[in-house]
């Protein structure tokens, strides 16, 4: 809810648009001047004020359900993904030495080949 930018967004502020500009829906407006201070009536800031405040209670909404759901996931839990965390980092570390070790396998042997096929 309002992570997207178009119609109805937080960014898409409703207001006058630009003359001879065209918008979003494909309409070309008339050529004039365009206006350099976008002026809100009274009625567009309140809606505005309202979307952002109900989006603004879903957001607290959803941090409280996450902050819950945190709170009932036993220790035990979150021990054991802590240290499945840590192993799969190691057998991270150790899977790059190996790609490390059998690149400079592989450059030696090419090396080799190279030598044989000069000298053969």
């Amino acid at each position: 809810m309002g992570d997207s930018i178009g119609p109805g967004s937080v960014l898409d502020t409703p207001g006058p648009k630009p003359k001879g500009v065209r918008t979003r829906s494909g309409t070309v407006t008339a050529a004039a001047a365009p206006s350099k201070v976008s002026k809100l009536t009274l009625r567009d800031q309140e809606k505005h004020i309202d979307n952002l405040k109900k989006e603004n209670f879903s957001i607290k909404l959803r941090v409280h359900f996450l902050e819950d759901q945190l709170a009932r996931m036993a220790p035990d839990q979150m021990d054991a993904a802590l240290k499945q965390n840590i192993n799969l980092k190691i057998e991270v570390q150790q899977r790059g030495m190996e790609i490390k070790k059998l690149k400079k396998l592989v450059l030696s042997l090419e090396h080799e080949l190279e030598r044989v096929q000069r000298g053969a």
